[in-house]
């Protein structure tokens, strides 16, 4: 992944929540924003959705919330210390989205469950 696209990405839309709020500009950060999730994260994965659902309407607490998203993204980017996207490495950069996150909590929820009627 591109540290410096993302940088860039996020840099951009601050300066736009700081300034005249130029709506060509939210447009084209939010075009580009989101090629760049679905490049480098695939388009069902949770971040990509996530800045999706937020960015349907353009008040400042939604770009503020991709901005959050791009940064997360960011953010688990420099803890690869990697320049191969995600998929390729086989990370999860969200939260309990791989299938085998989903099966082993669903398993956990499922012995807790069953704890709780043994103790009953």
């Amino acid at each position: 992944m591109s540290v410096e696209r993302i940088e860039t990405l996020i840099r951009t839309v601050r300066e736009v929540i700081e300034s005249d709020f130029d709506i060509r500009v939210i447009y084209r950060w939010k075009k580009e924003a989101l090629e760049y999730l679905r490049e480098q994260l695939g388009p069902d994965h949770y971040y990509t959705r996530c800045f999706t659902d937020h960015m349907a309407e353009m008040e400042q607490q939604h770009l503020l919330t991709g901005a959050g998203v791009l940064d997360a993204v960011r953010v688990q980017m420099s803890q690869s210390n990697s320049n191969m996207s995600g998929k390729q490495r086989g990370y999860s950069f969200g939260p309990g989205l791989s299938a085998a996150n989903r099966r082993k909590n669903a398993r956990s929820s499922e012995e807790e469950r069953r704890e709780g009627a043994t103790i009953s």
